[in-house]
């Protein structure tokens, strides 16, 4: 007997598939969008200051393959409860997978869009707890969902985030440390200023990320891109975040896979 979910799974694959897509996008768009530059130190031989600058807009592709990717794993859990009402001998008409802004608002509004579902697969879903306060995964995935027209993205950097240095560190702001007296790496480091975290000018204009970095001394640079809107999904990772509602979605199907 065929699997009655096999058709939320191809789509829940080919969601995976364009989520691994849309992460080489990234990495391409970074390789050939973002530059980095050394500048001598005047006046401290061997030691460079360090800027990064964003030499290209980045793809609209971005953005619009995100809000995709966030549309169609939405639809997958929709698509999910109209099978569940088929199963039940009911019609899919007007059933949907209710994801609620309060447990209020299930209880009512959402309870009645899976009216037509078994009694065991309600209590399914009412133990998901498909609201803000009970599954925050799926209440952004539903919000993100709805505002995806709306999605904007910044590039971000980190540079070096996981080192760790002998000698003298200090944090000057929440993203900043300045090192000094130190070594890394048997390199010895006279006085650095490195920015750990950094949002990417979309101007073109250069911002100094590390002021001070020994030549001899390898920083490890990553560039990756957060949301900006939809305010639900703000400064999350684009990939980390979809890769999240990805695995919440495919748990929640096999929940209701028996066989």
């Amino acid at each position: 007997m065929i699997n009655d979910l096999y058709e939320v799974y191809e789509r829940l694959a080919l969601s995976k598939t364009d989520i691994t897509s849309l992460s080489e996008l990234v990495k391409k768009s970074v390789r050939e969008n973002v530059a980095f530059t050394y500048v001598p130190k005047e006046g401290r031989p061997g030691d460079s200051d360090i800027y990064v600058r964003q030499i290209k807009k980045f793809p609209i592709e971005l953005r619009s393959r995100s809000g995709t990717i966030i549309n169609e794993l939405r639809s997958c859990l929709d698509s999910l409860a109209c099978v569940l009402a088929e199963r039940n001998n009911q019609s899919a008409k007007n059933v949907y997978f209710p994801i609620s802004k309060s447990l209020t608002i299930f209880e009512t509004d959402g309870m009645r869009k899976i009216k037509n579902l078994s009694e065991a697969d309600k209590n399914t879903i009412v133990e998901i707890s498909p609201y803000m306060n009970g599954n925050p995964t799926l209440f952004r995935l539903h919000h993100a969902d709805i505002e995806r027209k709306h999605i904007r993205l910044l590039g971000v950097g980190t540079s070096n985030s996981g080192a760790h240095f002998g000698g003298g560190v200090s944090v000057t702001s929440e993203a900043e440390l300045h090192v000094y007296d130190s070594h890394f790496d048997d390199v010895e480091i006279r006085e650095m200023h490195y920015k750990s975290g950094y949002i990417i000018p979309t101007d073109g204009t250069s911002l100094l990320i590390v002021d001070g970095a020994p030549d001899a001394l390898r920083i490890q640079f990553a560039v990756s891109f957060i949301f900006v809107q939809p305010d639900v999904i703000s400064d999350l990772e684009l990939i980390k975040t979809l890769i999240e509602f990805y695995n919440e979605v495919e748990r929640v199907i096999r929940l209701f896979d028996h066989g």
